[in-house]
């Protein structure tokens, strides 16, 4: 379905929010990981091995 660009398709609304209430409500279900090795690399399978690509390479 094709977009309009069209002007006359935009609408605006007014929305009043009401700040002054003191109660804070937790919208977020984010909890921390904590993870010693974030981000660890690993250039091959084991110390010493053949590396899974070098530097530069293209293929």
């Amino acid at each position: 379905m094709p977009i309009s660009n069209d002007s006359s398709a935009t609408k605006s609304i007014t929305v009043d929010v009401d700040t002054s209430s003191s109660k804070k409500v937790e919208t977020s279900n984010d909890k921390a990981i904590k993870a010693p090795l974030v981000g660890t690399f690993y250039r091959a399978s084991a110390p010493g091995g053949k590396t899974f690509v070098m530097i530069g390479q293209k293929d």
